[in-house]
């Protein structure tokens, strides 16, 4: 029996130090990460995404698949992170080839592709993995900032930009900003940041090789998702900071260009199926051509690939559920009359509005978390019933709540966490005499956390602010 406590000691220890979750709440994931000769971006990031897998809990998987690189990454990897499956390949075969191997490779039904680039904050994976609970749901994507704080990826509408289908995201490239705080619908997910239903993802035989070696695929990817009638989801809450001069930086400028282009064409060709639409755009092609040498050669480069583009167009029609206007219509504004994030009322019940769901504030004191008026839409059973009706909404990341008998939680990383005096919820910034008095319904919702415990015991000798931080961070790393 000794023994036996010993060997669980020690396998707990190990998972500890690998810093795998241990718990079943959470949907498991692999996570595919993409390496070519980046064991120093290996070093950078991955000890941030392991803190986010700790962060979920579950079993999830690390799949590291490597483009045959020389720089010792798979040496780095197998001391470093022994838990990890390594896919090394025998050359640099691209990003799409690379996350079609690494899928093929995983355990688990949701497949997050990861570049070794991507430094991810720690509720990358505890905010995205939910959403699959929702049966149309296809992918997810946090937002993606640049290292020097522009917006590289957030949500994106379809549009039908110099007659091609283009994905335009509103405040891409501007300095970052919470410009969109709930989630919602977006045309398309990143591919090297971004989680997919391993079936789904199969169902549409995985990302095209036909835009190899990168751009356009994951457009693509979403794009024919959309098509069947799944959904993309932009998760505004998961953030991931990319380098992006560390891999595409690598090659030629122009050539990545001229490559951007040819598959721009190859992607409109192959989806855009409104006879009309695809008169306006081949009607619009020669402008669209001859504006630089660039297009020109591109548009030269993307020709010979018609006969697999007609092949691609004849397999995917059976599967087709909806037309290239219907999607436009859908991520336009999001296909409802009522935008995102804004609260509703119908039949005397409050509502938020998310990613085309409705979702039932379920208390008082919830509402009051959300939402600083009591002012709301009051919408009509013809618009109620346009909405599905998602999940009842959660307490938010950093509320504060007051139950009955006068305790007092935060919500942390998920968790209720009780505070123990009216100082140390001064500390942590909360006023427990302007919290309303939530219902017991509404403390059923949080999950216990362990007490966030800021104060001294009677009889300790007074202490300094400084002394108190000391020990709330030293609180803080032990939860």
């Amino acid at each position: 029996m000794m023994n036996q406590r010993k060997q669980e000691k020690g396998r707990a220890k190990q998972r500890k130090r690998e810093n795998w979750g241990d718990s079943a709440d959470m949907q498991p994931a692999s996570i595919v990460v993409l390496n070519w000769n980046g064991v120093h971006l290996l070093r950078q990031n991955m000890p941030a995404l392991i803190d986010a897998v700790a962060a979920a809990g579950g079993h999830h998987e690390l799949i590291m698949v490597d483009n045959g690189s020389t720089d010792g990454s798979n040496e780095f990897m197998r001391q470093n992170y022994p838990g990890a499956k390594i896919l090394p390949l025998p050359a640099n075969m691209g990003l799409v080839r690379g996350y079609n191997l690494g899928s093929c490779f995983a355990s688990h039904n949701i497949v997050v592709h990861l570049n070794n680039s991507v430094h991810v904050n720690r509720d990358f994976l505890r905010f995205i993995l939910p959403h699959f609970n929702h049966r149309q749901v296809f992918a997810v994507h946090p937002k993606l900032v640049a290292l020097d704080g522009t917006i590289e990826a957030e949500l994106s509408f379809a549009s039908f930009a110099e007659k091609m289908i283009y994905p335009r995201q509103p405040h891409a490239f501007q300095p970052d900003a919470e410009n969109y705080l709930a989630p919602c619908y977006s045309m398309y997910a990143p591919g090297g940041c971004s989680a997919y239903d391993r079936n789904k993802f199969w169902l549409m035989r995985g990302n095209d090789e036909i835009y190899s070696p990168f751009h356009w695929e994951e457009s693509d990817l979403s794009y024919r998702a959309w098509k069947r009638g799944w959904e993309v989801i932009f998760e505004p809450r998961s953030i991931g900071h990319h380098n992006v001069h560390a891999t595409i930086g690598k090659l030629d400028q122009l050539e990545s260009m001229q490559l951007y282009f040819r598959n721009w064409l190859i992607f409109n060709w192959i989806n855009l199926t409104d006879r009309d639409l695809l008169a306006e755009h081949f009607a619009n092609l020669g402008k669209f051509v001859h504006l630089e040498p660039m297009r020109r050669r591109a548009f030269s480069q993307a020709l010979p690939y018609m006969t697999n583009i007609l092949s691609r167009r004849r397999w995917e029609r059976p599967n087709l559920m909806l037309t290239d206007r219907a999607v436009f219509a859908k991520l336009a504004d999001y296909g409802r009359p009522v935008p995102n994030g804004t609260f509703v009322e119908y039949q005397g019940r409050v509502y938020r509005v998310e990613c085309g769901r409705l979702r039932h504030v379920p208390g008082e004191a919830i509402l009051a978390a959300y939402a600083a008026t009591r002012s709301f839409q009051s919408i009509t059973k013809t618009t109620f019933d346009q909405f599905p009706l998602g999940e009842p909404l959660a307490w938010p990341e950093g509320s504060s709540a007051r139950d009955q008998s006068g305790v007092v939680y935060k919500v942390d990383h998920g968790l209720a966490r009780a505070i123990d005096t009216v100082e140390s919820a001064h500390m942590v910034g909360v006023n427990p005499a302007s919290l309303p008095v939530a219902h017991p319904s509404e403390i059923k919702m949080l999950i216990g956390g362990k007490p966030l415990n800021l104060g001294f015991a009677a009889g300790m000798v007074e202490a300094s602010p400084e002394h108190f931080e000391a020990i709330r961070k030293l609180l803080e790393s032990e939860s």
